[in-house]
């Protein structure tokens, strides 16, 4: 053997990588590697074992007539022949410790989940050798839905555990050993739990739970109470998913206190838009990487505008590159097919405080009402937004006029965003240029938009709409309407689909034009 192989470190990065090679290959490999030698067995098994999902490989190193795996019709199951003895533990002691990532992730109704119950207890009534199943588990991922077997989960607990991800919580007596994870697991950082809306009243437990952890770097919860969410506030860097809205506002803070200074990811799904607003106003100079917002009704056209402008306020300008802020389908634009225009949708100059997010790379705006825009916006948009991939800026499908963006606007976004991808956005396709000044002159101007949304763009002549839009993005695969978003109004419904068969129309123009 080359004197190179004897180096620990270089054999240990000839493990990594064959790790990184897929299913099966990577077993296979790394069975073969270990095979070699002592000097690669080590390193080779750990990479080998160092991610399960599942505990069927770690149980087979027990006695071979401990269990019985995989009857007949029913796979995945296992069988309990005898109890445990102390030498079924000798082979498991050499094997468990090299588990760092642990998942276990059941299927409701699969009638084979219910007989690891029979295994989980025969584990737990043993005497272990060690004072863990898996000593130097690292991660784990406890996805469980048959709750006879929920509780199990404090096998896999211990010290060294970093990551936890819970769920689904379906009772109460779920909630309970919440609370004692930060004495079992102290090195916690990222913490998942998700529960059943049947639990939402419950967040003391976890909320509890989170006050004790002085290592978080990543939450992701249901809900929380306003002392757990204050203490985050104080942490030195976190990501934050909160995914039923807060019942409370949040308080503002003391003039010397500083709240969620290093906070790079916000995740709020179905919030109101009270507690948004206050949120937003009192984190100034925020380095959010990410935000994500769904509303859990329809906000008023003036507290979308307000939003707006506390986001841009409250977030740096060169740090943000995600930024998603829509209505949830209970918000949609059918709560206002009656309104006046003026009232509901929400005026171009609204966007102007987000245009200072030069490094965007993902754009969702979604208002109930949708947006007033026009080539002149949408031309500064583009110009403001040059890294965008993803766009979308829809709402108000079918219950509002038509858009006073033209196609001619389209070809800024061509020109100033060459890395746009996907692009949802209503225009007015009823009139078509017939000049070519406003085109793409060169190749390189030519925009790369693959997947183009057209919402609820009217049009009248597919054959000259396809002349001019596939000139400015030559590139597409698909177009789509807003077609899911009018069940319930058989005049929509109807219109919606005449104009679907429209666009189908354009589409099927394609080959011909491009040719």
């Amino acid at each position: 053997m080359h004197r190179a192989l004897e180096i620990p470190e270089l054999v240990e990065l000839i493990c990594a990588e064959l790790a990184a090679i897929s299913l099966p290959d990577r077993s296979r490999d790394l069975n073969s590697v270990a095979r070699v030698n002592r000097r690669f067995s080590e390193p080779a098994l750990d990479w080998l074992w160092k991610t399960q999902n599942g505990i069927s490989n770690v149980l087979g190193t027990m006695g071979d007539d401990l269990w019985e795996f995989d009857p007949p019709g029913q796979p995945n199951s296992v069988r309990v022949l005898r109890d445990i003895r102390p030498e079924d533990w000798v082979r498991f002691q050499v094997y468990a410790p090299r588990i760092q990532t642990f998942s276990w992730i059941d299927i409701r109704g699969d009638p084979t989940t219910g007989t690891w119950s029979a295994v989980f207890a025969l584990l737990t009534a043993s005497l272990l050798p060690l004072d863990h199943l898996l000593p130097n588990l690292k991660v784990l991922n406890w996805a469980v839905t048959v709750g006879s077997y929920f509780p199990y989960v404090h096998l896999f607990l211990g010290p060294r555990l970093e990551t936890i991800s819970l769920g689904r919580l379906s009772e109460e007596s779920h909630l309970s050993f919440l609370p004692t994870l930060p004495t079992q697991c102290p090195r916690l950082a990222e913490v998942t739990v998700l529960g059943t809306r049947e639990l939402e009243i419950h967040y003391k437990e976890i909320s509890t739970m989170i006050c004790s952890l002085a290592h978080l770097v990543r939450v992701s919860v249901d809900g929380l109470n306003q002392t757990a969410f204050e203490y985050l506030s104080q942490l030195p860097t976190l990501s934050l998913t909160i995914r039923l809205g807060p019942h409370f506002i949040p308080a503002h803070p003391a003039s010397d206190t500083a709240v969620f200074t290093a906070l790079q990811e916000i995740i709020l799904r179905d919030t109101p838009h009270t507690f948004l607003l206050a949120f937003f106003a009192t984190t100034p100079a925020t380095p959010f990487r990410r935000i994500v917002v769904t509303t859990s009704s329809p906000p008023a056209r003036v507290d979308i505008i307000r939003l707006y402008a506390h986001i841009a306020a409250s977030s740096d300008p060169l740090a943000l590159r995600r930024l998603t802020l829509n209505s949830s389908p209970s918000a949609s634009a059918a709560a206002f097919p009656l309104a006046p225009l003026s009232d509901t949708v929400i005026p171009p100059d609204a966007l102007r405080p987000l245009f200072c997010f030069t490094n965007l790379i993902k754009i969702s705006l979604s208002p109930p009402a949708g947006f007033d825009l026009d080539d002149t916006t949408v031309a500064y948009l583009a110009r403001s937004w040059p890294n965008v991939q993803h766009l979308n800026l829809s709402g108000g499908a079918y219950h509002r006029a038509p858009s006073r963006l033209t196609l001619r606007g389209l070809c800024a976004l061509a020109r100033n965003c060459p890395a746009l991808r996907t692009l949802t956005l209503p225009f007015n396709a009823l009139v078509v240029p017939d000049d070519g000044d406003a085109l793409p002159q060169a190749p390189s101007e030519v925009g790369g938009v693959w997947r183009l949304d057209v919402y609820d763009s009217p049009l009248v002549d597919p054959l000259a709409v396809a002349g001019y839009l596939f000139k400015v993005f030559p590139r597409l695969t698909a177009i789509h309407t807003a077609t899911v978003e009018v069940s319930g109004d058989a005049t929509v419904a109807e219109r919606a689909a005449a104009l679907d068969a429209l666009w189908g129309q354009v589409w099927d123009l394609r080959d011909t034009v491009l040719s």
